[in-house]
């Protein structure tokens, strides 16, 4: 394990070398938490948080199967001409497959981007498993940090938050409400 996040770690440093080198940061990617690309559903490709890693790989048994899918949906939080931020909702979904339909624990959280745009601050603000027709709201919502955006160029954005976890995401497209969850 140690030494998959040590390639990880290697291989984010030289992609963000490469793309300096070749041209520097791209307009629209050197703020990407204020570039409209930014918003969208990002699908979790790898991440070194062990909690996450676990569910990916073999859920909890033997309540839940592994993970069929772990993603971001961002929202608003886009830097007004006053340069005054407006709040943002992500929604981390991690989803189970069940025999009468899919298990979606949703945390949902309220960000503002800081650091000119590279870094985003966020609060919990609920947590929720969804099933098709029904949603739980758990009594626990807490914490607050952020995640620095370390490399973003529209297909692909990897972040590290507070606890120096690494987390690379592709982007799949633009948010799409899913009426059986709302």
């Amino acid at each position: 394990m140690q030494e998959d996040k040590a390639k990880a770690e290697e291989a984010v440093a030289q992609l963000i070398a490469d793309r300096n080198a070749d041209k520097g940061p791209v307009e629209d990617m050197a703020q990407p938490l204020d570039s409209d690309l930014f918003r969208g559903k990002w699908d979790l490709r790898y991440s070194t948080e062990d909690t996450l890693v676990g569910l990916m790989r073999s859920g909890l048994p033997p309540l839940l199967s592994k993970a069929e899918a772990v993603y971001q949906t961002l929202e608003g939080g886009i830097v007004e001409a006053t340069s005054n931020p407006s709040p943002g909702l992500i929604q981390n979904v991690i989803e189970f497959p069940r025999p009468k339909g899919t298990l979606r624990l949703v945390v949902k959280v309220d960000f503002q981007t800081e650091n000119e745009g590279t870094r985003c601050r966020f609060v919990f603000n609920a947590t929720e498993l969804q099933f098709p027709g029904r949603t739980i709201r758990l009594p626990f919502a807490f914490g607050r940090g952020f995640f620095d955006v370390l490399y973003f160029d529209g297909q692909m954005r990897i972040d590290r938050d507070q606890n120096g976890w690494l987390n690379v995401y592709s982007y799949a497209g633009p948010s799409v409400k899913c009426s059986a969850y709302d």
